[in-house]
C-alpha cells in the first residue's frame, strides 16, 4: 500500500518561536500541509494565533484546517488544554474560527 501523507513535526527549544509548524499532515507531492498543529502555553497564545493565521492564509485553501492547542497549568501543576480549530472560508478568502473545546485538566 503506497503512502498518501507525510507528517511532519518540529521540536521547539526554549522559547523562540519561529515559523515553523509543530505537526502538520502534508499529502505526498503537496508542497503545503493540509492539517497543521500549532501547540504552547498560554502565555505565547497571541504568537501561536498569528502564525495560524499566517498558515491558514498562505495555504490560500490548501491548508484547510488548523487546530492551535493552548496548554495551561494549574496551582496544584495540573495541565489542561484548550483546542480551537480554524479553517480556510472559500467564500470570504480569509480564516474562519470553527471551534472551540476546552480540554480535561491532566
Amino acid at each position: 500500500m503506497e503512502d498518501s501523507c507525510a507528517v511532519s513535526e518540529a521540536v521547539r527549544s526554549g522559547s523562540v518561536p519561529r515559523s515553523e509548524l509543530d505537526v502538520c499532515l502534508r499529502p505526498i507531492g503537496s508542497p503545503l500541509p493540509s492539517l497543521a498543529i500549532v501547540s504552547g502555553w498560554t502565555d505565547a497564545y497571541e504568537k501561536m494565533l498569528s502564525d495560524t493565521r499566517l498558515w491558514i492564509r498562505a495555504g490560500n485553501g490548501s491548508i484547510r484546517k488548523v487546530f492551535l492547542l493552548k496548554w495551561s497549568k494549574t496551582p496544584l501543576h495540573e495541565v489542561g488544554c484548550d483546542l480551537e480549530v480554524y479553517e480556510w472560508d472559500k467564500s470570504t478568502k480569509r480564516e474562519r474560527f470553527s471551534q472551540h473545546e476546552v480540554g480535561s485538566v491532566f
